[in-house]
């Protein structure tokens, strides 16, 4: 099951000794809990965790175009692209990625693409293609109690660091903050670790080299 924001502030009230929630409310803690989410996802993204990648539907590339113009819009950075005939069922090919798109004439692939000013950049084709983006993807917008949590092993840390910032913020008393700050940081830390060290055991793929 999912884990809500709710009960992660649920939680944070308990830390808090107020499990009935009549100083620390949804909407007092709402706020608090956005940031140490949004510090979350920036560890996750850190580390590597396969969770926040994705991968998205065919993308159309006209002839000539040399930027991807419809990229996922929860997309924070691409990985990897891979090309097709544009409207063909057959298999991708991978793309190969450059500092610089090349000063080369177009073909009929794209073959190469790069990231700079949060563009994908291409050198363009002759032809119509279709891509295929791997990317690091941000994390929904928390809304209200019943937003879900991205991650079962996130509920402790948030709940600790979403309590520590009440805590400080609302309850000013910062000796409490800073213990539960500790707390939620090393519980992050450890989360990760976890994450870490099973994408380690996985297998790699390396990528074919293929450049015209």
């Amino acid at each position: 099951m999912p884990v809500t924001a709710g009960e992660v502030m649920d939680d944070a009230a308990v830390l808090l000794n107020d499990s009935s929630k009549q100083s620390y409310t949804y909407a007092k803690m709402l706020p608090l809990l956005k940031v140490t989410y949004r510090e979350w996802a920036l560890a996750k993204h850190m580390s590597g965790d396969q969770l926040l990648k994705d991968r998205s539907t065919a993308i159309d590339i006209a002839a000539g175009a040399t930027t991807v113009t419809s990229a996922p819009s929860d997309m924070v950075l691409p990985i990897r692209l891979e090309e097709r005939p544009d409207g063909s069922t057959g298999l991708y090919e991978d793309m190969e990625k450059t500092a610089w798109e090349p000063d080369e004439t177009q073909v009929e692939t794209l073959d190469v693409w790069n990231w700079r000013e949060e563009t994908i950049y291409l050198r363009g084709a002759t032809t119509a293609r279709e891509v295929r983006i791997y990317y690091w993807k941000d994390l929904a917008e928390l809304v209200d109690e019943n937003s879900n949590i991205v991650g079962i092993r996130a509920r402790i840390p948030l709940s600790y660091k979403t309590a520590a910032l009440a805590a400080g913020s609302i309850g000013g008393n910062m000796e409490l903050a800073t213990a539960l700050r500790d707390v939620g940081e090393a519980r992050q830390s450890e989360t990760i670790s976890v994450n870490v060290k099973s994408r380690q055991d996985l297998p790699v793929r390396r990528l074919p080299f293929r450049r015209r």
